[in-house]
């Protein structure tokens, strides 16, 4: 009864042993992965440039972290086999090899039927050795495909907008935190959006693509390489065994790699797809928007210098230049009248680059304007003397 009691104390404490270390190391350094964000942009519209910058610069030190952190729960679940491997008998122990050669061979394997099947089995210590760790690198896997998932989706709630419904009429809300910044410039003879929905919709694409690939900046844990090993001599095997092209079948079967693998989930193909067309959807919107900029076409449409020229010819009287100056000041009413900015969805359009550019065409007629009025009144003066 005491050994029972002895064995049972052990078993207990083997128990929260193991129990600390899945939760305290291997779970935490998991967890921690999957809340680690790619990309975190402030409550603040940016601009695409900043955007694109952020995106690189927290993708690279997003892998940097989960590096660190699967580094770290590589390490906790080898000490956690450990921990296990000690309590074992010792003709149990010398079962456990993990030589290049001989990693973590099935004991049971020359009782087993293997051709066609993967050789591994349930039985064996070896065997549960090895599911273990393939069990916690694809939970890492999962960590990091989360990761990527939520850093995708935070972005695309930001470009969301939402809807409601008030009976059959479908009302679109504004977005409470836009996430771009644009401009509305003058580019004669059109008013654009620079940069423009398109450059928009590209960048958006590209960050995502950054975001994807981050995997083929992240080590595999020795693990993975192995087992990928592993795997490709099984299909090799099989293809041989079957008659098959031995090429073809490692590439259609074998592991894919980590960054694949990420671009490959459903959930973020899901969020992905959504992306890629997030910006044009807002083009219909836009478009009414910039309907606010027409009627300015005459500043660039004629040049000044003929068309002063043609004016001055027709003998105009004071009044004639009053209404001009007139025409131009209600002009500049007008586009002192727009608001700072107009938001469509998530993005935000300034319009203070438009107003620098309408003015200064503005400026450039009243000055030749007042050119030709300068000289015609100098002409008249001089007439007036030469009379006196």
């Amino acid at each position: 009864i005491n050994n029972v009691r002895l064995e049972l104390d052990q078993l207990r404490i083997l128990i929260t042993d193991c129990t600390d270390i899945l939760q305290c190391r291997i779970d935490n350094a998991l967890q921690t992965i999957a809340e680690i964000q790619l990309c975190e942009p402030q409550q603040d519209p940016i601009s695409l440039d900043e955007f694109s910058k952020l995106t690189d610069e927290s993708s690279q030190q997003a892998v940097g972290l989960i590096t660190k952190q699967a580094s770290l729960c590589e390490k906790a679940v080898r000490y956690l086999l450990e921990v296990l491997k000690k309590r074992l008998k010792p003709h149990e122990q010398v079962q456990i090899k993990e030589s290049d050669s001989e990693y973590y061979d099935c004991a049971l394997k020359s009782a087993m039927n293997t051709k066609g099947h993967v050789t591994r089995c349930n039985d064996c210590q070896p065997c549960a050795f090895f599911n273990f760790l393939t069990i916690y690198w694809n939970k890492n896997i999962d960590a990091i495909v989360q990761c990527t998932r939520s850093s995708l989706e935070t972005i695309r709630k930001r470009l969301q907008q939402p809807v409601r419904y008030v009976g059959e009429e479908v009302i679109r809300d504004q977005v409470r935190n836009p996430l771009f910044r644009t401009d509305i410039v003058l580019s004669i003879p059109n008013v654009l959006v620079k940069p423009s929905l398109d450059d928009m919709q590209s960048q958006l694409n590209k960050s995502a693509n950054t975001m994807l690939k981050i995997g083929q900046d992240i080590p595999e844990w020795y693990h993975a390489q192995k087992l990928r090993e592993i795997t490709i001599k099984e299909i090799e095997k099989q293809a041989l065994d079957e008659g098959e092209d031995v090429k073809l079948a490692v590439q259609a079967k074998a592991p894919k790699p980590l960054h694949k693998v990420i671009a490959e989930n459903n959930d973020v193909k899901k969020v992905v797809l959504s992306l890629n067309s997030a910006i044009s959807t807002f083009k219909p919107d836009v478009q009414d928007m910039m309907k606010n900029f027409t009627g300015f076409a005459e500043l660039w449409e004629k040049e000044p210098e003929t068309t002063v020229k043609s004016f001055m010819e027709s003998k105009p009287l004071m009044v004639d230049f009053e209404a001009l100056f007139k025409h131009y000041r209600r002009m500049e009413t007008d586009i002192d009248e727009f608001p700072p900015s107009f938001q469509v969805g998530s993005i935000v359009f300034f319009t203070d680059n438009l107003k620098r550019g309408l003015k200064t065409e503005i400026n450039n007629w009243k000055m030749s304007y007042a050119k030709a009025l300068n000289d015609k009144a100098s002409q008249d003066m001089q007439m007036v003397f030469d009379k006196v």
